[in-house]
C-alpha cells in the first residue's frame, strides 16, 4: 500500500485567489512610503511588512523596489486627469492657455506630479514609467490641441514639432517641481507668461 501524500500547506498570502489583493496592498504600501520621500530609505522588507506580508509575497509580484515604483507610476498615470481635456471645450487663446498652465501647476500637487518627477530621477524603471505617462498625457492633450499630437512619422518637420512640444512639457514640469518657493513670485509669474507665449507660438505654427 502506498504512503498517503503529505498535504502541502499554501500560505494564505500566496493563494492564487488572493494574488490580486496582495498586489493591490503592496502597491498601496509602496505608494505611501515612496511618495512620502522614503524611496531611497525603504527596503523590500519594509514595504512587504507595511502591506502585511513577507518578502516572499513581495517577490511573487515584483522583481525589485524599482519594479514596484514603476508599477505604481504606471497605475497612477492611467487614471483620468480631466485637466488634459482642458481644450476639448475651451478655445486655444491666450486667456485659456494661461488658465491651463496655472491649473496644471495647482493640480500637480493633487496628482503627485512633483513626487513622480523626483522618483523618476531615483530609479531607471520609474524613469521609463514617467516617460510613458508623459507621452500618454501629451497624446490626450493632442486630441484637442493639434501641436501636441504624436508624430505621424520620422520626418524632420514632425520630429521638430515633437521636440518643441516635449521641451515645453519639460519646462512646465520643472516649474511644477520648483514651485513658487524656489523661484520667488516675480520670476514664477515671468515663467508662466513665457510658457504661455511659447504655447501660443506652437499653436500658431501647428494649428491643425
Amino acid at each position: 500500500m502506498s504512503e498517503a501524500a503529505t498535504p502541502v500547506h499554501v500560505p494564505q498570502e500566496c493563494a492564487p485567489r488572493n494574488r490580486t489583493n496582495t498586489r493591490t496592498r503592496l502597491v498601496r504600501a509602496g505608494r505611501k512610503l515612496f511618495f512620502n520621500g522614503q524611496f531611497q530609505e525603504s527596503s523590500v522588507e519594509q514595504v512587504a511588512r507595511a502591506a502585511g506580508f513577507t518578502r516572499a509575497a513581495f517577490y511573487l509580484h515584483f522583481t525589485s523596489k524599482d519594479d514596484l515604483l514603476a508599477a505604481i507610476m504606471r497605475i497612477e498615470g492611467e487614471l483620468p486627469i480631466p485637466l488634459f481635456r482642458w481644450f476639448d471645450t475651451r478655445p486655444r487663446d491666450a486667456e485659456s492657455i494661461e488658465s491651463f498652465i496655472r491649473n496644471y501647476l495647482a493640480v500637480s500637487r493633487t496628482y503627485r506630479l512633483r513626487e513622480f518627477h523626483i522618483a523618476a530621477l531615483q530609479s531607471p524603471a520609474a524613469g521609463e514609467a514617467y516617460l510613458h505617462n508623459r507621452a500618454r498625457l501629451t497624446a490626450v492633450l493632442g486630441e484637442s490641441f493639434p501641436a501636441f499630437r504624436p508624430p505621424a512619422d520620422d520626418s524632420p518637420g514632425e520630429l521638430a514639432r515633437a521636440a518643441r512640444v516635449t521641451g515645453w512639457m519639460i519646462l512646465l514640469e520643472q516649474l511644477s517641481v520648483k514651485g513658487l518657493g524656489d523661484t520667488g513670485p516675480a520670476l514664477y509669474e515671468a515663467m508662466i507668461l513665457d510658457l504661455k507665449a511659447q504655447l501660443l507660438r506652437l499653436d500658431a505654427d501647428y494649428p491643425g
